[in-house]
């Protein structure tokens, strides 16, 4: 090769050689054999023994890089720099391949990329490293195009194509998702900490139960507050793993880890937009749902204007709407809400038995001759009725409570049919319960919803169903 134009031989000989992955170093490109590369070269010149720079496992995009720093440190005027190729300089875009050529050569070296027998200390030379430079980022445009829709394509068939992995699940022979039984315990059980907790707080209750938190995110093993802020928001614990692929998002199925349930008490929590599970101010929270599955949940919004009037709602947080997707439903005013929920609640106590009613509770069997021992069932459930009442109007304590309705049930228990399963008998109208629904504060509201473990779903910001209660009988 003909040694390039300039000083016959210059004061000094660098080498700048760069490796990013592991691939590179195992096909002839590794710092060893880029080094000798350099020093063949300077050797066939009669040019100095190189003084080598490096950076090993840095990727050509990052704007810092150790060994490059040094390099651009060290240089002096007349020095020779060899590099491999255009690409172990840059592939962070042709200006800034650019940019780092011209900073070296600003303080009086000049390049030389062996394999393109290239230079930098002549017109031609340069201009050839402003081609190099260009075609450099467009094959690595192509390359990321390629891996980008090879990614996609692994996606859309259910395989998960990324080493990286949610903690709680593993990447099996097939590159699908499946639980890891060495970790989803521990995820199980932070998930289930976090319910009703801050981050702050299930980290700490984590931590001192020693649960073993992912080693990935800091080395450590233990819990922090980033560490569950994530897997709040990832929602492959509900079987819906997300990857992204440049503009693209898919969904890629995997077995869930968590229930619907504990997914919606995980999301009643207190948002950034004003959201608040307190039953004194939003008791409807954790009863209610929109069609998509997403919680409602109370809000304080303020109008805009000068008056700012404050006016409490329940919506759907931003946050939930990312994780159920097709949701878009919007707000609606609290003592409006609640108002209603409060009759349709009474309703369904003060007549159990309307087609209507008994939708939401459970369906009638098939009408069969009388059984003579209905007549001592429907005392006790008039006992057990009474007893509910007492529990409502917090005459009663809760364990009292408890152990006489158990022991009601069990006399009930012993009466068992003479003639074939019984007929669903009537349920007894809570005529004075109904009364006290709505009379209820809204803190008494929410307790009445706990313990008639009611489940609604709003329509369209307009229909009400109570889809689910529980009488207490």
């Amino acid at each position: 090769m003909t040694p390039p134009s300039g000083p016959h031989q210059p004061p000094r000989t660098l080498s700048y050689a760069r490796v990013s992955t592991l691939t590179q170093a195992e096909t002839g490109f590794s710092l060893d054999a880029q080094r000798e590369r350099a020093r063949m070269y300077a050797l066939a010149h009669n040019w100095p023994e190189p003084i080598h720079f490096s950076d090993d496992g840095v990727s050509g995009r990052r704007d810092t890089r150790p060994g490059l720093t040094a390099l651009v440190d060290a240089v002096r005027p007349g020095d020779a720099i060899l590099v491999k190729d255009v690409i172990r300089i840059g592939r962070g875009g042709a200006a800034r391949t650019l940019n780092i050529i011209k900073t070296l050569e600003d303080k009086g070296g000049f390049l030389v990329f062996i394999d393109q027998g290239v230079t930098s200390n002549t017109p031609i030379g340069r201009m050839m490293m402003t081609l190099m430079a260009a075609f450099g980022e467009l094959e690595l445009e192509r390359t990321r195009e390629q891996s980008l829709a090879g990614r996609a394509q692994a996606a859309r068939t259910g395989h998960w194509p990324s080493r990286n992995v949610p903690y709680g699940y593993r990447r099996n022979n097939e590159r699908k998702l499946e639980l890891d039984p060495a970790t989803a315990p521990h995820a199980r059980r932070a998930l289930e900490v976090l319910a009703g907790r801050s981050l702050a707080d299930a980290a700490k209750i984590l931590n001192d139960e020693q649960v073993p938190a992912s080693k990935a995110i800091n080395g450590k093993g233990r819990w922090t507050t980033n560490m569950l802020h994530d897997m709040l928001h990832n929602t492959i614990y509900i079987g819906k793993a997300k990857l992204r692929t440049g503009s693209e998002q898919h969904e890629v199925p995997c077995p869930p880890l968590v229930d619907q349930d504990l997914w919606a008490q995980l999301h009643m929590r207190a948002t950034s937009s004003g959201g608040t599970g307190q039953p004194s101010r939003y008791p409807l929270t954790g009863h209610l749902r929109c069609p998509h599955g997403a919680p409602y949940t109370g809000h304080t919004y303020r109008n805009s204007g000068p008056s700012g009037t404050v006016r409490p709602c329940y919506a759907v947080a931003t946050t939930s709407k990312r994780l159920y997707p097709g949701c878009t439903c919007g707000q609606r005013a609290a003592h409006l809400l609640e108002a209603e929920v409060r009759e349709a609640l009474a309703r369904i106590l003060e007549d159990p038995n309307d087609p209507a009613a008994v939708q939401a509770l459970s369906k009638p069997e098939a009408e069969i001759a009388p059984d003579p021992l209905d007549a001592p069932r429907a005392a006790i459930r008039d006992q057990l009725s009474n007893l509910a009442q007492l529990q409502v109007k917090g005459q009663i304590d809760y364990e009292d409570y408890v152990k006489l309705r158990t022991e009601l049930k069990a006399q009930e228990a012993k009466l068992k049919p003479s003639k074939g399963p019984s007929p669903r008998a009537p349920i007894p109208a809570q005529r004075e319960t109904a009364e006290l629904v709505r009379a209820a504060t809204p803190e008494e509201l929410a307790q009445l919803l706990d313990l008639f473990s009611v489940k609604m779903v709003l329509h369209d910001r307009t229909r009400l169903e109570i889809t689910s209660v529980t009488m207490l009988s």
